[in-house]
């Protein structure tokens, strides 16, 4: 769609948090406007390890056939750049200022770890954890049971923690669908 959010935002997560998984959905739902109108914004997605010297540069090469990026602008959904090193991830968000600034239409969508070039930005925000209920619901839909309050309230102070990012209630729910007799202790 033509409405884009700001020309930068910087999505830190925790390891397990969803932003991969986040970033993926934003791809798909930009590559549906994108279907629906030609005059949208051309979807880009990078992993910030592929980047070249200039995020531009790479920019510019993955849209090369997809139509004039100077005119239709572009979603660039840039992920991994904790990935690259504190230092690297700072030179892609400080490029992305720029793009956002000089190419109409655009916007720069980064998705980290936290890293120490992050953390104080004006573009941040932070991947929410789940709800205590939300991890139970999903440990329950993959393990096919719920816990009992008694065994979830024996749970280590880290697990109950840990859960609260998805994957870890992923885990947390194969490992009690395949019999986990005792509390793992993290």
């Amino acid at each position: 769609s033509k409405t884009l959010m700001r020309p930068v935002s910087v999505l830190i997560g925790e390891l397990g948090s969803g932003k991969s998984l986040a970033a993926e959905r934003l791809l798909q739902e930009a590559i549906g406007g994108a279907r629906r109108d030609p005059e949208a914004p051309i979807p880009v997605y990078l992993e910030a390890t592929s980047v070249g010297r200039r995020l531009s540069d790479s920019i510019r090469v993955a849209t090369q056939e997809c139509g004039d990026i100077a005119h239709r602008g572009a979603l660039v959904i840039l992920d991994g750049a904790d990935e690259t090193g504190s230092g690297r991830a700072r030179t892609l968000l400080d490029e992305a200022r720029q793009i956002g600034i000089a190419w109409p239409n655009t916007s720069v969508i980064i998705f980290s770890r936290p890293l120490t070039a992050f953390s104080d930005l004006e573009e941040a925000r932070w991947m929410p954890a789940l709800s205590e209920t939300a991890a139970l619901q999903i440990v329950t839909r993959v393990s096919g049971q719920p816990p009992t309050i008694g065994s979830v309230a024996s749970w280590p102070r880290s697990v109950r923690e840990a859960i609260r990012r998805p994957l870890f209630a992923v885990l947390m729910g194969v490992y009690l669908l395949h019999g986990g007799g005792s509390t793992p202790h993290s």
